[in-house]
């Protein structure tokens, strides 16, 4: 009786250990595509400056950023806030400190 024990041991050992090698080689494998990186030339795109592009992009921003982000575009605290489902801050977009802009600053 000890051997049979002892063979299904083994093998539920066994199997333990290939399921975790395979979970572990999956990881490793996602982890890996996840953290890939991609330089890409840059691609010569113009940025409009005259009058009627910015008034343009003007209007854009105040008719879809502006409700939730502020007028100043600088975030609103508690822009949503519902004790039974959470709260939601609308983050700065402006590129001064602490704002989402200033990662992707024209250089």
């Amino acid at each position: 009786m000890k051997k049979v024990f002892k063979w299904i041991g083994i093998v539920l050992g066994s199997l333990v250990g290939l399921i975790l090698l395979a979970v572990l080689g999956l990881f490793a494998a996602g982890s890996s595509r996840l953290d890939k990186t991609y330089d890409f030339p840059p691609s010569g795109i113009v940025v409009p400056t005259d009058a009627a592009s910015l008034e343009r992009g003007r209007h854009l921003t105040n008719m879809m950023c502006t409700g939730c982000h502020g007028s100043d575009l600088g975030g609103v605290e508690k822009w949503f806030a519902d004790d039974a489902l959470g709260r939601v801050d609308a983050p700065n977009l402006t590129s001064g400190l602490g704002g989402e802009g200033a990662e992707f600053r024209i250089r």
